[in-house]
């Protein structure tokens, strides 16, 4: 979740922790590696998550015994960062005080979303703003179904002139079936405005809504669908995929990031603030895309390289093809990528289009 990259360092190391124990044991050494703090600081961790979140065995491996109870540990611990309970309420329009620290802390978290905290409130992209408090309604509004939660936004969007909301501006350019917008519309609860976001929400939560999305802007040849499929054959030939269902998966999870940017989301939003410590390993074919793809224009190289990295990574392990996926893991990001004829390919494809 998004979340914990708002909190303060010490609250965001715990619940890294618990999202590693959640999944396996994990050596104390191996962790404090991992994060880059000493193995110290991650036993004094332990000591005070141990007080209130359950039992860890750590003779040697660290196991989480009441692991089936994250989902109410993580809440309780983002209860303890202040940051985060300042920026809950403003992201619902409650300004609380707040410190001076918490204000610079929180403003440096946000930069990578395109929002700013200031005494008025939140200040930034309405679509982030929209997508965030979604989000919020689905991780801590536990029990709701989805038609509850539609409402709880619509109540919250009817104070609001939604004739001044920027983010919907030029998106019917990206429904390519405008029939089946319309009955979305008729029966969502929303201004037509507001309603595009939660139609693309709906289309991109759910896998069967997302592959009918996909496939009607397929038929379309809609620009969209173009420069995902240019982007998935960059990569396609770069890295030498020729396995035909990591291909496709790859398209698919290349529409949708480019989707995302469409709508206006930054990269940092659908990267979830994560902080990569290695250098990119596609930073060259990122820089080629961005000469070549309109919606890429304002993504940072370095950004575009870690989440195409990201996507690559996702399309083999979504393949099941897992024999695969480890070779490509340990050799290919190092040793197949500068190849020159492989640019030149793609240069004389697409430059002259």
């Amino acid at each position: 979740m998004i979340w914990e990259q708002l909190t303060e360092a010490k609250i965001n190391r715990k619940i890294k922790l618990l999202n590693c124990l959640k999944q396996q044991p994990m050596r104390v050494k191996q962790f404090a590696e991992e994060i880059g703090v000493s193995t110290k600081t991650v036993r004094r961790d332990l000591a005070e998550l141990e007080k209130t979140k359950g039992h860890f065995f750590t003779k040697g491996v660290i196991v989480w015994e009441n692991a089936e109870a994250y989902h109410q540990v993580y809440f309780d611990l983002l209860q303890e960062s202040e940051a985060f309970n300042v920026f809950r309420h403003f992201l619902w329009k409650h300004p609380i005080p707040y410190k001076r620290s918490t204000y610079r802390h929180l403003n440096e978290k946000l930069l990578k979303l395109n929002l700013s905290l200031t005494k008025e409130g939140l200040i930034g992209n309405d679509a982030v703003l929209f997508q965030l408090r979604w989000q919020y309604l689905l991780d801590f509004e536990v029990g709701n179904q989805k038609h509850v939660i539609e409402e709880k936004m619509f109540r919250f969007y009817q104070f609001i002139d939604a004739g001044h909301l920027d983010f919907a501006l030029g998106w019917e350019y990206f429904v390519a079936s405008p029939d089946h917008f319309n009955q979305f519309l008729a029966r969502s609860l929303m201004p037509e405005t507001v309603a595009y976001l939660l139609y693309f929400e709906e289309q991109k939560r759910y896998y069967d809504l997302f592959l009918s999305f996909y496939l009607q802007h397929q038929e379309v040849e809609s620009t969209l669908y173009r420069d995902a499929r240019l982007c998935s054959y960059m990569l396609i030939k770069y890295l030498k995929i020729d396995d035909p269902r990591v291909q496709a998966r790859l398209q698919l999870k290349l529409f949708r990031l480019l989707l995302d940017l469409s709508q206006g989301f930054p990269i940092g939003f659908i990267n979830q603030l994560a902080d990569f410590s290695s250098s990119p390993k596609l930073w060259r074919i990122s820089k080629k895309m961005k000469e070549l793809v309109v919606v890429l224009d304002n993504c940072p190289v370095t950004d575009l390289a870690y989440t195409l990295e990201k996507t690559v990574r996702d399309a083999y392990l979504c393949s099941f093809y897992v024999e695969r996926y480890s070779t490509f893991s340990n050799d290919d990001f190092h040793n197949h990528f500068w190849q020159e004829e492989v640019m030149k390919e793609i240069e004389a494809k697409f430059l002259a289009t």
